[in-house]
């Protein structure tokens, strides 16, 4: 045990800060996933034709936000369909609709308990602004509204989760083995 005790001294602030670091860096990024920047919010009415401006290329969803304490029957807003222009050259723009089914997708809650629900993506070539209609606005309930923002794959949220759960352990690890072998107890 005395031989350890020089490692455990060097190691304890050590695992602190990196968990700590490792901590902080997870839950930026998830953050930025369950509240991304970019994010358009607008009611399915029929004469809606929501303006995004796009900061970036990429691919990027379109989600029906269902409001807090809903209770779902029936999922006809899977069948929603939606159009896709860039303005500057009013060329239209592919929308993949998810199927229900879509095990692979992220769904994400905020704070307030509203959820949104993946229903299709589109790919954005190149920055600028972009015309979102839903064509079949019928299909999604008057209460529920639809959003776009950026794509997250499912993977890089599901890595985040084992992620957070090491930095907080190295992090209470190590401030556990500082507070100890300060007070002379290791």
């Amino acid at each position: 045990m005395s031989i350890l005790l020089p490692f455990l001294y060097f190691l304890a602030p050590f695992c602190f800060i990196a968990g700590s670091a490792i901590l902080v860096i997870a839950i930026l990024r998830a953050r930025k996933i369950i509240s991304p920047n970019t994010r358009y919010v607008f009611p399915a009415t029929p004469e809606s034709e929501q303006e995004v401006d796009l900061p970036e290329s990429g691919r990027y969803v379109i989600s029906v936000v269902i409001p807090p304490l809903k209770f779902i029957v029936g999922v006809a807003h899977f069948s929603a369909k939606f159009s896709v222009k860039e303005i500057n050259s009013a060329q239209s723009i592919e929308y993949t609709s998810f199927s229900r089914f879509n095990l692979f997708t992220v769904r994400r809650t905020d704070m307030r308990g509203n959820m949104s629900l993946p229903l299709g993506y589109f790919q954005c070539d190149r920055p600028g602004k972009y015309q979102v209609a839903c064509t079949t606005p019928e299909k999604i309930r008057p209460e529920f509204k639809l959003e776009v923002a950026p794509y997250t794959r499912p993977i890089v949220f599901g890595a985040l989760v084992p992620v957070i759960i090491i930095g907080s352990g190295l992090t209470l690890v190590g401030l556990i083995a500082m507070l100890a072998a300060s007070l002379g107890r290791l």
